[in-house]
């Protein structure tokens, strides 16, 4: 094969540190951007961005030099530092959790977890 195939998709979830209720409404859409703009500049594909004011879920199809460590350390760490600069929120300083949730996830049900 001449080029690289890659059919991996993965859920990931990660949680405000000490599962804080920080990610409010005024902002919460301008993150998932953020978000989406960050994976596009790594040539991964977001399906679908959401979560609740504690924590994000996240379907993507991750480039295959990425690995799911490097990419989820690259979200967390450049929107931990976008909402402390240029939200200012108004709670105090924003963090992520260390840890993360991955699961693979089947081709064939895509479409029912993006609804």
């Amino acid at each position: 094969m001449s080029d690289t195939f890659n059919c991996n998709y993965t859920h990931i979830i990660f949680s405000t540190k000490d599962r804080k209720t920080l990610i409010k409404g005024y902002f919460r859409f301008r993150l998932y951007q953020y978000m989406i703009a960050i994976s596009e500049n790594h040539n991964c594909k977001v399906f679908c961005i959401n979560g609740t004011e504690d924590h994000v879920h996240i379907l993507v199809k991750l480039h295959p030099p990425v690995s799911i460590s490097e990419y989820t350390r690259t979200i967390k760490s450049n929107t931990s530092r976008w909402v402390n600069e240029e939200i200012k929120p108004e709670y105090g300083r924003f963090e992520w959790q260390s840890g993360y949730a991955i699961f693979s996830v089947s081709y064939s049900i895509l479409p029912a977890l993006v609804n």
